[in-house]
């Protein structure tokens, strides 16, 4: 998982590039969090059951390995990948949208009156 986060981190840096635009920021928050939502589908597919069982043997039986690899079709990946990317995209700048209206443009005082 720490390799994933890195390059999630690593990907999203590059994409901000200055914390000065919002939807940079969104962007980048958004792919950071589809890299790390669709990395056990891509770890399953470059495995294959037995890298799933010799590198995570005591997560998986060979059984269950094989039930995984098989459950991951195209289409599936597909559809996967296709939902991800909208509500990745809608929490980004969902996230953007909060920021900017409760703490990006407040002042001293406070909103909760």
């Amino acid at each position: 998982m720490i390799p994933i986060t890195l390059i999630a981190g690593i990907v999203c840096e590059l994409i901000i590039g200055k914390y000065d635009n919002s939807k940079r920021i969104a962007i980048a928050f958004s792919v950071a969090m589809f890299i790390d939502s669709m990395h056990s589908i891509l770890l399953t597919k470059i495995l294959g059951v037995e890298g799933l069982v010799k590198y995570m043997s005591s997560t998986f039986s060979p059984e269950q390995a094989a039930q995984m690899v098989a459950a991951y079709t195209n289409e599936v990946i597909l559809i996967a990948a296709a939902v991800n990317v909208v509500l990745c995209l809608l929490a980004g700048f969902f996230g953007a949208f909060i920021n900017n209206k409760f703490f990006e443009k407040s002042t001293q005082q406070s909103k909760l009156k």
